[in-house]
């Protein structure tokens, strides 16, 4: 089944993402990916990368995101107040703050599915990417309420240090010198 969400992706349109993102994440996230894919394709779960930015989010991809975040907040408090009133903003869909989540180094990427089996459902396709990412060195967002997020699974300072090494890439914290003034240590952002 197709998913009527995704229809207006183009082939052209997810061709040229797709050359971002392998143009700038590290080889293993790249490696990972293509193995999910496969693994996904085995059951009939076609998906893609929602590559914000080019793949890696920088500094003003963060403040977009955020903004972006805050006026889909401002609906859904609108639109919920109940719902809203027992919840926050980051609770309900958590973005790190810039230099502190994996997608800043190239060590993370978002799915959007595409299609999937008859008679299956989307939030289906999720679960089972879900089973196959930790055999491949990958973890989901599903403890931090962002299901569609996957990240290879090392502390955020290997992923920092993987990417300055690259060379070929600024490390957006550091200048590509391998110097990073964070010590934040949590999976998943």
């Amino acid at each position: 089944m197709r998913n009527p969400d995704r229809q207006n992706v183009t082939a052209a349109q997810y061709a040229t993402r797709d050359l971002g993102f392998r143009a700038t994440v590290l080889p293993e996230t790249i490696a990972a990916y293509d193995a999910l894919t496969r693994a996904g394709a085995a059951l009939g779960v076609k998906f893609g990368h929602a590559a914000f930015g080019g793949a890696v989010r920088t500094a003003a991809d963060t403040v977009l995101a955020m903004k972006y975040r805050r006026d889909d907040w401002a609906v859904f408090a609108r639109r919920n107040p109940a719902a809203a009133a027992r919840t926050t903003m980051n609770a309900w869909r958590p973005i790190a703050e810039f230099g502190s989540s994996f997608h800043n180094f190239g060590a993370a990427f978002d799915v959007f599915i595409i299609e999937y089996p008859d008679a299956r459902s989307v939030q289906w396709a999720h679960d089972q990417l879900d089973t196959f990412a930790s055999k491949l060195g990958l973890r989901t967002g599903d403890s931090f309420r962002d299901e569609p997020h996957f990240e290879l699974a090392i502390p955020l300072s290997e992923a920092r240090l993987r990417y300055a090494a690259r060379g070929s890439l600024q490390c957006p914290c550091c200048s590509g010198k391998g110097r990073v003034g964070y010590s934040v240590e949590q999976p998943g952002r």
